[in-house]
């Protein structure tokens, strides 16, 4: 009888189709249901974004944060314009390509070309499909206000939160993955708080 069991235990852990019927783990299964669900959110989200009653109340929320009689200027004091604007700049693309050079760089030094690559693909692909989801959505940015720089893309999905989260995620994930000894302190100190 036990010999029975054991072996029962034994085919069920080497064949895990007969754990969940169709060969896949309930991790894999959680994971694919949220990947159906977040791009349900991401097509209601696109859908409800292109409708003109989010420009609006864009614009809205804008006017809140700006002076009432020059809406080139906003409200608070001046240094916290400046300190908004210096914390913006690190979701730059200047800043967010600087990183994954010198990361992709690191990495081809430790001889991680695999890492490398994929490191290099992660962030071109990010980029890709931020520009194809402007394309589709194509939604015009307010322009009630003058920008502080020149732009001249749709303005959803912001590309500055994609690639920032892309970049300072992926990176210091193969950093650690690829144990790169030039950059192990990094993931652990600054990198991740850009």
């Amino acid at each position: 009888e036990f010999l029975k069991s054991t072996a029962d235990t034994q085919s069920m852990t080497e064949n895990p189709t007969t754990e969940t019927g169709i060969g896949w783990k309930w991790t894999e299964k959680l994971g694919l249901g949220i990947c159906i669900v977040g791009l349900c959110v991401l097509a209601a989200l696109m859908v409800l974004i292109s409708s003109p009653a989010t420009q609006e109340f864009d614009e809205s929320i804008i006017r809140q944060m700006r002076s009432p009689d020059d809406l080139s200027r906003p409200i608070g004091p001046r240094w916290l314009a400046e300190s908004m604007r210096d914390w913006t700049a690190l979701g730059g693309y200047s800043v967010l390509s600087t990183i994954t050079v010198l990361v992709t760089v690191c990495l081809l030094l430790e001889r991680q070309r695999v890492h490398a690559r994929i490191i290099l693909a992660t962030v071109a692909s990010g980029y890709l499909l931020g520009l194809l989801l402007k394309n589709i959505v194509s939604r015009p940015r307010p322009d009630i206000v003058p920008h502080y720089s020149y732009v001249d893309s749709p303005s959803f999905p912001s590309s500055h939160s994609m690639m920032s989260a892309i970049v300072t995620t992926r990176t210091p994930y193969f950093i650690r993955r690829a144990n790169c000894r030039r950059l192990s302190v990094a993931p652990s100190t600054g990198l991740p708080l850009m």
